[in-house]
């Protein structure tokens, strides 16, 4: 319920910020603005299904907002696209993994002839 509201109060900022262009041909942001608005008005309908068939479950309407729900995953990776920067690192950190694994062996052994020579 939080996130629907959310996303409702959100989409309404957005619709009362951009005006009448939020469904504009021209807008470059037009296919992220319907979209956003499906995912919307598909988790209000999800609640207003749980909300109406809290006392009795419907196995079919709850196949539905099984789909509502994943259709949602596909808005965080919609997302996820703007963080290319941080996928860049990410990438590096996980390529250099086996560098990284090399080298801590490394010290590792040379930690241990010390303790043995030394010690």
């Amino acid at each position: 319920l939080f996130f629907a509201v959310a996303f409702t109060v959100e989409l309404l900022l957005r619709l009362c910020g951009e005006g009448c262009s939020f469904f504009s041909c021209h807008n470059p942001h037009l296919q992220k603005n319907l979209f956003d608005m499906s995912l919307v008005i598909f988790a209000l309908i999800e609640e207003g299904i749980k909300f109406a068939r809290s006392s009795m479950p419907n196995v079919s309407a709850m196949r539905v907002v099984r789909v509502f729900r994943l259709i949602r995953v596909i808005r965080i990776v919609r997302v996820a696209r703007v963080f290319s920067d941080l996928r860049v690192m990410v990438s590096g950190i996980l390529t250099s993994m086996k560098s990284l694994m090399w080298a801590s062996i490394l010290l590792l052994m040379m930690g241990y002839m010390f303790g043995v020579c030394v010690l």
